[in-house]
């Protein structure tokens, strides 16, 4: 009966966390997606962007593509983000760093390795 019990709260903390996680989220959506400042779209070559063939495909506010391979090691094992991947913001630091999800993991990262335009990622992503 004890152990019953034991699950019972353990599985209505991980609920109410579970739950104040996806209201935090509803609060801060909006908020990040008017945010003026974003990531500078420069191509990996330094030419200018709109000067290539394909026009670029902005994504919509929140939405990151990345542009260069990123790790991070945990407990777990490696958790990393490839070329080309789409990433949603969830958080931007005063230092300039952002947290951002893939969905399954968080990551915080550089604003220099992300970038709103798909077609650049793409061009990162391996073959």
């Amino acid at each position: 009966m004890r152990l019953i019990v034991i699950i019972l709260l353990i599985g209505a903390i991980g609920f109410a966390a579970w739950n104040y996680r996806q209201t935090v989220v509803e609060r801060i959506t909006p908020l990040i997606d008017s945010s003026p400042s974003e990531p500078s779209v420069q191509s990996p070559s330094g030419k200018n962007p709109a000067a290539s063939s394909a026009p670029p495909q902005i994504a919509p506010p929140g939405v990151f593509y990345v542009k260069e391979r990123f790790a991070v090691e945990s407990e777990t094992g490696i958790k990393a983000l490839r070329p080309g991947e789409e990433v949603r913001l969830m958080y931007r630091h005063k230092d300039g760093r952002m947290l951002v999800t893939n969905g399954r993991y968080e990551f915080t990262v550089k604003p220099t390795v992300l970038t709103r335009d798909r077609t650049e990622a793409l061009r990162a992503a391996p073959r």
